[in-house]
């Protein structure tokens, strides 16, 4: 006789009234956290914009102010405030990214005191001719060298410990380069030259020197970098783009001036272009818009070896530098198709260029230079891998065969024997030369540039191993 007894199976117990509410209430609070971080975002966003707005107003108008040194002194003063402010929201509202966001906007005003300071010090000492009528917001003047001097005091006694106490917030391993870079930097408005040119090479040198030091300090540094350091490192760039934009505001452009501008245009946006990944619609628009910006530096860096190289090869100049700009991109642009987007906009807009000039102009030297630009179409269309490219190259060759067959012919006749010959030896030594060298330069190519077509690759081995895998398994089932 069996004694045992079964017992009901009993499934897992049911939720109860008081567990569904208390599940709920959690995610309304959860619900609630997000959107007052979200509301909260837009509110830190909202006032910074005010703040730099007030800033903005203020150079521009000031307030009751007897000179332009009590004008400072205020100036020096909603730098401390802003500071202050910082330091109240972290430590009474214990709310570390509205405190950053003072702290930054600090850091953004002082190139702006460096600015002012530096018109000042124009006023008094200055090394061009360039003093005109500037209107009111741009007119700062010292009374005296005693009234510079004491501007000058105030101003080193209060932006050295307001830059080193923000970026300690922003960024406390790197707080003494960075603020020793950036008041550097800054002080590059003080020079009292206002003539283009010196302004350009000024800001230049600063752009270039920053950047080499920002990458300097990475190559030592054994960490990541946190987005408030980023931020950081970015700001090291204001005083830069305040002594071009100061110029361009107040004074005549002169080329240099623009081509400096475009360089540091490119180079923003290939930076963007780096910091991007994806195929997103924004991504790719800044990608294209890149490449856009490379033709227009290629076109004026071509303008500037105008004097040294015929007219007629400066076309052939545009189309090699931007084909190398675009090539030197191509590494951080992951989708293949928008490079082929690209690739195909470089080739089409020579070959659009090689039709104008054989139906319009037609010279020898013109033919000449379309023909070369028709082969390093091909040439590099073959190498990078872009079909389009190929075909367009080829139908600007058979378009300047066909347009120009009966010249080509008369200039070979009209070479002689000695011609003749010359061009033969040189296509056998072209020819060697080419066995000889082709498979290291195309090695290298590769290995610098065909990132994609070796990611296709791959993903065949890869695909072609899983199926060899998989066959013995399909045998032994």
């Amino acid at each position: 006789m069996n004694n045992t007894m079964e017992a009901p199976f009993i499934g897992p117990p049911e939720p109860t009234d008081s567990g569904n509410e208390i599940n709920s209430l959690f995610s309304q609070a959860i619900n609630a956290m997000k959107e007052g971080a979200s509301i909260a975002g837009i509110l830190r966003v909202g006032g910074a914009g005010l703040m730099v707005f007030s800033l903005s107003l203020f150079l521009m108008d000031g307030m009751d102010a007897t000179s332009d040194l009590q004008r400072y002194f205020l100036l020096l003063a909603q730098t401390v405030l802003l500071t202050t402010a910082g330091f109240a929201v972290g430590m009474l509202l214990k709310e570390p990214r509205g405190a950053r966001v003072f702290f930054s906007l600090a850091l953004v005003s002082i190139p702006a005191n460096f600015a002012v300071l530096g018109a000042m010090i124009y006023s008094i000492v200055p090394l061009d001719d360039l003093l005109r009528q500037y209107p009111s917001y741009a007119t700062w003047k010292s009374a005296s060298i005693s009234d510079l001097l004491i501007a000058s005091a105030a101003g080193l006694a209060v932006l050295l410990p307001m830059s080193v106490f923000c970026f300690a917030v922003l960024a406390r391993n790197s707080k003494w380069w960075l603020s020793g870079a950036y008041l550097l930097s800054s002080a590059s408005l003080l020079i009292p030259v206002r003539d283009t040119f010196s302004i350009t090479i000024i800001s230049s040198i600063c752009a270039v020197g920053v950047l080499l030091l920002i990458s300097n300090r990475k190559k030592l540094g054994n960490r990541l970098a946190t987005s408030e350091e980023k931020f950081a490192k970015t700001l090291l760039l204001i005083p830069a783009a305040l002594v071009l934009a100061r110029s361009a505001m107040l004074y005549d452009i002169d080329f240099h001036f623009a081509l400096s501008i475009v360089i540091a245009l490119y180079y923003l946006m290939r930076r963007i272009v780096i910091a991007r990944s994806g195929s997103t619609a924004l991504t790719v628009t800044i990608q294209i818009l890149t490449s856009i910006c490379a033709l227009v530096l290629a076109c004026m860096i071509a303008s500037l070896l105008e004097s040294y190289v015929p007219a007629f090869a400066l076309f052939l100049v545009v189309n090699v530098i931007w084909l190398a700009l675009n090539v030197e991109i191509r590494r951080f642009i992951d989708s293949p198709k928008v490079y082929s987007f690209i690739h195909g906009m470089w080739a089409m807009l020579f070959v659009v260029g090689i039709g104008i000039d054989v139906v319009f102009i037609g010279t020898v030297t013109g033919y000449s230079i379309d023909t070369t630009i028709s082969v390093v179409i091909v040439v590099a269309s073959i190498v990078l891998r872009q079909k389009s490219g190929v075909v367009l190259g080829l139908l600007a060759l058979a378009a300047l065969l066909s347009a120009n067959g009966l010249q080509l012919i008369s200039i070979v006749v009209n070479a002689g024997w000695m011609g003749m010959a010359a061009a033969g030896a040189t296509t056998i030594v072209a020819g060697s030369l080419l066995e000889r060298f082709w498979p290291v330069i195309k090695l290298r190519l590769v290995t610098r540039f065909g990132r994609f077509s070796k990611d296709s690759t791959d993903y065949e081995d890869i695909d072609s191993s899983e199926e060899l895998d998989a066959e013995p398994v399909r045998i032994a089932a």
